[in-house]
């Protein structure tokens, strides 16, 4: 890597998820119009979207991770990072992936620290979140493995964002209630990562979709009679499924049209409300479009999402039998009507460029 020594690059670590890779190579692509520093990526070595995300635009490092490891990688990812870092002296470190699961055991160079996150992980709200219970339930394993690391243990779920600047890719209508910010924390709005691609024949003459978008880590624990009571509950026309299960889908006749893949752009603009995980990517780019969201969650991190969702009006949480009760006692036509003002708000901000900007600043 000679050639990225030269200036000390700003190194992006992002996760494996698609949700990490995507958002942060929006932001770079933002960055690299911004700055002439070298820009490199660092992923583990099972990030399976990474190549086609940043498709050969910025120099990628993958950090392998053994099978003894997976459940616990922090330690091996550490080892890989440091070294990775210790060769490239980056100007700006700039970090999207899960800090327990990855960086607990990072020994971080002495320069500038962005963390990329949402605002329900990162310890603003007095919710448990996946991170939180896994520090309590695993508190002397990370206390010793920082102990062994020569690091001070965690302290509280914040710990985990220390940063100079910690960047919330939301809708800022969501922060509202929040108030003041701590120091160094940046509402950037969501930062969606969109595909090309050419709309399915079949879609084109569909209308008030159902939409199942299940991003990457998404598990669809839903049959046909559920989703045939949220398109009543819509008034949607057609069901549509997209994610990487739609040969199941279509054969338990989940959806009428199933893809493994679609240009999520287009399709939202025939949607009349969508079904995720409770991934940010995807629940945030069909708010963007005013489209309500149903949150089917698969992790306690997509339950609190679609607990703030419903809070605030703009889509509902399931995920219990008791839940379903819901679309007998809520009205779509108000979500949807708060969801299209929703939208408008959080319409005149540039995730990406934002925080490009603030990138650039501490470099």
């Amino acid at each position: 890597m000679p050639h990225l020594l030269r200036d000390g690059p700003i190194v992006f670590v992002a996760g494996p998820a698609l949700g990490h890779v995507g958002r942060m190579a929006v932001i770079a692509r933002r960055l690299r119009i911004r700055t002439d520093r070298p820009i490199v990526f660092v992923t583990p070595g099972n990030a399976r979207y990474a190549d086609s995300v940043l498709n050969d635009a910025f120099h990628l490092v993958r950090i392998p991770i053994p099978d003894e490891s997976h459940k616990r990688p922090a330690e091996a990812f550490a080892d890989g990072l440091e070294a990775v870092l210790t060769e490239l002296k980056p100007r700006v470190l700039v970090c999207d992936l899960c800090p327990l699961r990855w960086l607990s055991a990072v020994r971080f160079p002495d320069c500038p620290r962005v963390m990329i996150t949402n605002f329900f992980l990162a310890g603003l709200l007095p919710v448990e979140t996946h991170q939180s219970r896994w520090l309590r339930d695993e508190d002397e394993y990370f206390t010793a493995l920082r102990k062994r690391r020569s690091l001070q243990p965690f302290g509280s779920l914040r710990d985990l964002y220390s940063a100079e600047k910690v960047l919330l890719a939301d809708p800022p209508p969501l922060l509202e209630a929040l108030g003041s910010l701590p120091s160094g924390y940046v509402p950037t709005g969501h930062c969606s990562f969109h595909t090309g691609g050419t709309l399915p024949e079949p879609l084109e003459r569909m209308s008030d979709l159902l939409l199942l978008s299940m991003g990457s880590t998404g598990a669809l624990t839903m049959d046909g009679a559920l989703t045939k009571r949220i398109a009543a509950w819509s008034q949607s026309s057609s069901i549509v499924y997209a994610g990487s299960r739609a040969d199941e889908m279509r054969a338990a006749g989940v959806a009428e049209e199933c893809y493994d893949w679609l240009p999520l752009d287009p399709v939202l603009e025939r949607t009349r409300v969508t079904v995720t995980h409770g991934g940010a990517g995807s629940t945030y780019m069909a708010l963007s479009h005013g489209v309500p969201v149903v949150v089917n969650p698969t992790l306690r991190n997509h339950r609190v999402l679609g607990e703030c969702i419903e809070a605030a009006g703009i889509g509902l949480c399931i995920g219990a039998p008791s839940h379903l009760k819901k679309f007998d006692t809520v009205g779509f036509a108000g979500i949807l009507e708060r969801t299209r003002r929703f939208s408008e708000q959080a319409s005149g901000l540039d995730g990406a460029d934002i925080g490009a900007r603030e990138i650039e600043d501490l470099a």
